[in-house]
């Protein structure tokens, strides 16, 4: 009975957690049922503790990503099936060896936990938006830290919070002395110290008034089942400009942003200027001389293709209507006053629902799961980070998913982007959950970068972002709107832009010094 208490407890703090910003606190608890569940099957092996967390995990998964199966039961189910078993890897650790989990397995749990989401961030199924340094993004004020270590110091900081704890807990139910007082101080410690050095490191210092751009963000609100792709793409794109010609605020723009896929077919990429959308979207910016940047869906052509190759790349389409291989690209442009075009592809594409590996398995998911626009889409050969502007500023067109990881902007920033723009479709999700990770995710992002972001969304969250990851105007509206976000561009580089993921890598080191530990520990009780 204690132990299926332990179990619904751990699901309910955690699911209240990820599930409501002002309950994200619990994470600093979440784990302590799991830490008692060790106590308690310490006669169990290994595997049925691992077997029984994976079931948890899938339940946790499904009860926060409940919005995936909006979009796709299989795809939902198969991202938080995925998820689920990645994340259990860690807790094999906690009864991996014959030490008391007070002693060591405790800290390889930390470190194969950061060791997980340092390596989920980085494969080609990756899905980190369960990562718990993502959780604290409700509380901006407390992770400015984030700027040194990335959203993983925010990770080491939950875990070891609660490992702390746990140790006091466990010790003061042993003793029920009061001779506890340093391990009260400990946790005490540890979990004030990145809230103080947080308010120290918040401030506006980045800023400057001559430093002042204002980006015009279109909120569309069109139906993507019954209107978007039910439509002539160039109608599409007259309703987006109808937008625009109703706003008084053209005239101040300094850039006009549209959601992602906003242009469901622009071409092929060798031949933009055939194509209607382009030509309609080029008129109006020569008419009112302000670039616009919006995501599409756009082709290119693939040649000396054979059997190998399409094999390779399972996302490569074919027409046999005129025997061609081709690519297809969800994708942002910008368009300039002097008919330029800039283009960039989506890197970090959707697992199973945007793309697969090759093999035969997920040949066989692809069948079964299908992809709600219609589209597998494909990577470029050399992917490019920024969109340049007359005025010699430069920003980083991040697309929808690509937002929930850190690297793609490290490297806009590295190149010279002054700020974030980012183009979301989430008409999808039919409710506010996935609206709201994607959110979350930009509050972390603009504190790694010190960049304000602007985000377009089609339904969803409309939203702009400070460099101190507050959210300083949003729109959540099922009805079209037209508002202009007045942001600050920079060129500050970040001590994690310019160094990465360095508590990651930080963190593989000492977890193979603990493991040897282990070993030796092992070999010596023999």
């Amino acid at each position: 009975m204690l132990v299926f208490f332990l179990c619904c407890l751990f699901v309910l703090i955690t699911v209240l957690s990820w599930s409501f910003d002002d309950l994200s606190f619990l994470c600093f608890v979440s784990f302590l049922p799991v830490f008692f569940l060790v106590d308690i099957m310490k006669e169990r092996n290994s595997l049925q503790f691992t077997l029984l967390l994976f079931f948890l995990n899938l339940v946790i998964n499904i009860l926060v990503f409940s919005w995936l199966f909006s979009v796709s039961y299989a795809a939902g189910l198969s991202i938080c099936f995925l998820n689920s078993l990645v994340f259990t890897v860690p807790y094999f650790f906690l009864k991996s060896n014959n030490s008391s989990f007070i002693n060591i397995n405790k800290y390889l749990f930390l470190t194969f936990w950061v060791a997980v989401e340092f390596f989920h961030f980085r494969w080609s199924i990756a899905f980190p938006l369960l990562n718990l340094g993502y959780c604290l993004s409700s509380y901006p004020n407390i992770i400015q830290f984030y700027e040194v270590t990335g959203s993983l110091g925010g990770t080491f900081w939950v875990l070891l919070t609660n490992i702390l704890l746990y140790d006091f807990v466990r010790s003061f139910r042993m003793t029920h002395s009061g001779k506890h007082l340093h391990k009260i101080i400990r946790v005490s410690m540890f979990f004030i110290f990145p809230i103080l050095i947080s308010r120290l490191m918040e401030n506006e210092n980045y800023i400057k008034e001559n430093n002042k751009f204002n980006v015009l963000v279109v909120h569309p609100s069109i139906d993507c089942e019954n209107e978007k792709y039910n439509r002539e793409a160039s109608e599409v794109t007259k309703y987006y400009l109808s937008l625009l010609d109703t706003s008084s605020l053209i005239g101040s723009a300094d850039l006009i942003l549209l959601p992602e896929t906003s242009l469901p077919d622009i071409g092929f990429l060798h031949e933009l200027d055939k194509n209607e959308s382009m030509n309609l979207l080029s008129n109006f910016v020569r008419k009112h001389k302000t670039p616009i940047s919006s995501g599409a869906i756009s082709y290119s052509l693939e040649n000396n293709i054979n059997e190998k190759k399409a094999h390779e790349n399972p996302n490569l389409v074919y027409s046999s209507k005129y025997d061609v291989w081709y690519k297809v690209f969800n994708s942002f442009i910008q368009l300039d006053s002097d008919y330029s075009v800039q283009h960039r592809a989506k890197e970090n594409l959707v697992p199973i629902e945007e793309t697969l590996l090759k093999g035969k398995f997920f040949s066989i998911l692809r069948k079964l799961v299908g992809s709600r626009g219609g589209f597998f889409f494909s990577r470029e050969d050399r992917p490019s980070y920024l969109f340049e502007l007359k005025s010699g500023s430069a920003y980083a067109p991040i697309i929808c998913y690509e937002s929930a990881f850190s690297n793609i902007l490290r490297k806009s920033v590295l190149k010279g982007a002054e700020f974030i723009t980012v183009g979301l479709n989430e008409c999808w999700y039919k409710n506010t959950s996935g609206a709201k990770h994607f959110l979350r995710a930009a509050s972390i992002r603009a504190i790694e970068t010190r960049k304000y972001i602007v985000r377009s969304s089609n339904m969803g969250y409309s939203s702009v972002t400070n460099l101190n990851g507050h959210i300083i105007d949003k729109t959540f509206s099922s009805e079209p709107k037209v508002f202009l976000a007045a942001i600050h561009r920079n060129g500050i580089k970040t001590f994690f832009v310019k160094n990465g993921d360095w508590l990651g890598y930080l963190n593989f080191l000492f977890m193979l010094t603990l493991v040897s530990i282990s070993f030796y520990r092992k070999s010596k009780t023999r």
